[in-house]
């Protein structure tokens, strides 16, 4: 996140960018080509697999390679999630969601009402100054 900020490595965003302007298909003219998009999606899958470097989006993060030898043992079935075991971790996840949303409000809510505090301690610290120079001399001199 440090170098994404302070530009060492590419966003996301301009790296696809980037991509898609340098494809030979690619007449700049707002329109990706089929085979640029294609190539692109495979571009993605070889880095996310970790067969393809990329530090210019990584930074020097390497993806180890997915491997077939190195999956489970193990077949993934559908068959044994139920519809009430589908909707119960749906309803889970939405819970999650929305406690989430919740904390983000209170969040901002919070940093609002705390600028607001930090104004006020201002303006109590301006009067008090004010007050302070009337009792150093009060007869204003």
């Amino acid at each position: 996140i440090v170098q994404r900020a302070s530009g060492e490595v590419m966003t996301t965003a301009a790296w696809i960018r980037k991509f898609v302007r340098s494809h030979p298909d690619y007449k700049k003219d707002s329109v990706v080509p089929q085979s640029t998009a294609y190539d692109l999606m495979m571009e993605c899958k070889h880095i996310g697999e970790g067969t393809k470097k990329c530090p210019e989006l990584l930074g020097g993060i390497n993806i180890a390679p997915i491997r077939a030898t190195d999956a489970y043992h193990v077949h993934l079935k559908s068959s044994s999630m139920t519809s009430s075991k589908l909707q119960s971790i749906v309803q889970r996840y939405t819970k999650r969601a929305e406690e989430a949303s919740k904390r983000r409000k209170l969040n901002n809510e919070i940093k609002e009402k705390q600028k607001h505090v930090n104004s006020t301690l201002r303006d109590i610290e301006a009067l008090q100054d004010q007050l302070k120079e009337l009792e150093e001399d009060p007869h204003g001199h």
